[in-house]
């Protein structure tokens, strides 16, 4: 798991207002089991759940370049993605 997608888990917390604990109940998890996974190098089964439930999305642990420009398409203002896509779309169509 990466120390970007901590961030935005916990910045996500914050903006809701709740605690790890509540979303260890969210998750039907054991107390403590948030501040394991917090601090832990590995990767985790709870990702994807912690995901749905703070309706964020997943870290990319991949390609450092594509980990780049995910960051720089989030950057992008909601109402200002379309041609982004369009033009994503077009560079990977296979001929």
């Amino acid at each position: 798991m990466t120390a970007e997608f901590k961030e935005r888990l916990l910045a996500r917390l914050r903006e809701l207002g709740q605690s790890q604990q509540w979303l260890e109940e969210q998750l039907g998890v054991g107390k403590g089991t948030m501040h394991k996974f917090l601090n832990t190098q590995h990767s985790s089964l709870w990702v994807d759940p912690i995901c749905e439930v703070l309706k964020i999305d997943p870290p990319y642990d991949g390609d450092p370049e594509i980990a780049e420009i995910i960051a720089d398409i989030r950057r992008v203002p909601p109402g200002q993605r379309e041609p982004l896509k369009a033009l994503i779309r077009a560079l990977t169509q296979k001929p």
